[in-house]
């Protein structure tokens, strides 16, 4: 298993990291979006990319307050942690909930 951090900037500059450290030709990749930025369209966006640069990559994301990025505590970023799993299998499940209005936390 190997592991890159990227604080997302441009599209141009996932690109050269992407063909730097020759993520395009890895299989069973998993992006984790910390988005510290709250909004829709930059989060669609990015995920844009990401399937555009590596369309084999699995996507999780998440909106976070702060970010985690080269040991560092930073805020009002994107930063994608990105993960090779060399010898396992990724595999999907996607669940749909119903918003916290609909539940029924009753017993």
């Amino acid at each position: 298993m190997k592991q890159w951090s990227y604080s997302f900037n441009s599209e141009e500059e996932f690109a050269k990291f992407v063909k730097d450290n020759n993520l395009k030709d890895k299989e069973q990749l998993l992006v984790q979006v910390n988005c510290g930025i709250l909004n829709h369209d930059s989060f669609e966006h990015v995920q844009k990319v990401i399937k555009n640069e590596l369309p084999q990559a699995i996507i999780a994301g998440a909106s976070s307050v702060s970010q985690l990025y080269n040991g560092h505590v930073t805020s009002g970023k994107i930063v994608l942690s990105i993960t090779h799993f060399e010898k396992s299998r990724l595999s999907l499940f996607e669940y749909t909930f119903p918003s916290f209005d609909e539940c029924n936390y009753s017993n």
